[in-house]
């Protein structure tokens, strides 16, 4: 389910462009990191892959236009990951993951043993199926990721969108969902993500393209992308970048904190 984006511009006025003339791919197997800067158009990118906000240009998946897509279908296609998921009610764990089969039965209709056998297999290939009948609520932050993350599984989908997903999680978290993200790629899902923090770029990606002022400025595999000068460009701050273990990871440190 490789993706195609051409020629893609969208603004909430014709005076106001928020992404200009964006043109990537994204490739099955593959980790796609999207950085930039608070207000670069990472979220508004993403928003228009879902085909929620009336953009120029064209995007395939795999040779499909995402235009001629209805709702039900580009669901079975595409799945997105927000940040978090405010719940006003007391669902389990189980049930967040079968919403994902809305598109496949219907929005009204009730889940039924199929789904829960569907969904269960999803937290499993995830390895969290003991959290199935915990209330979503109660888990932890990292753990609610990952059932959202079961949930997009459970559209069917093999093109998964997510926007920051370790933002607000402690470090075993972050640690935990990356290994997640990563097994998913190397399954042979597309996974497309927005992310502020170099080192997970670094840790995870395969390709990164980093963004200002709606536009590409750069893209690339992260060791060739991800550098000092990229990051005084795209967060006005001096950096160093360091090679660890063999080169197998590098880090990104501000000039500040090292002098």
């Amino acid at each position: 389910m490789s993706i195609e984006i051409e020629n893609l511009s969208f603004g909430y006025k014709p005076e106001r462009q928020i992404l200009q003339d964006i043109t990537c791919s994204m490739a099955d197997g593959q980790i796609t990191s999207v950085i930039g800067s608070n207000g670069t158009g990472k979220t508004t990118l993403l928003r228009c892959m879902l085909g929620l906000l009336p953009y120029q240009g064209r995007i395939t998946l795999s040779g499909t236009d995402l235009r001629t897509c209805d709702r039900p279908r580009l669901s079975r296609l595409m799945a997105y990951v927000p940040q978090k998921c405010n719940v006003s009610y007391s669902y389990e764990a189980i049930e967040m993951v079968m919403m994902g089969a809305s598109g496949r039965i219907g929005r009204y209709a009730t889940p039924g043993p199929k789904e829960e056998s569907e969904a269960l297999e999803a937290m499993e290939k995830i390895g969290i199926a003991s959290l199935a009948h915990r209330l979503f609520w109660e888990i932890s932050g990292g753990e609610q990721q990952l059932v959202l993350v079961a949930r997009s599984l459970m559209q069917g989908a093999r093109t998964l969108l997510l926007d920051e997903p370790v933002a607000s999680l402690d470090f075993a978290n972050q640690a935990r969902v990356l290994w997640v993200i990563r097994s998913l790629a190397k399954d042979g899902y597309c996974v497309v993500l927005t992310s502020h923090n170099p080192d997970q770029v670094f840790r995870v990606s395969d390709q990164v393209i980093a963004m200002k002022q709606g536009s590409i400025l750069r893209q690339g595999k992260p060791v060739e992308v991800v550098t000092a000068q990229l990051i005084k460009e795209l967060y006005g701050i001096e950096a160093e970048v360091f090679s660890l273990a063999n080169d197998t990871i590098r880090v990104c440190i501000p000039k500040e904190d090292i002098q």
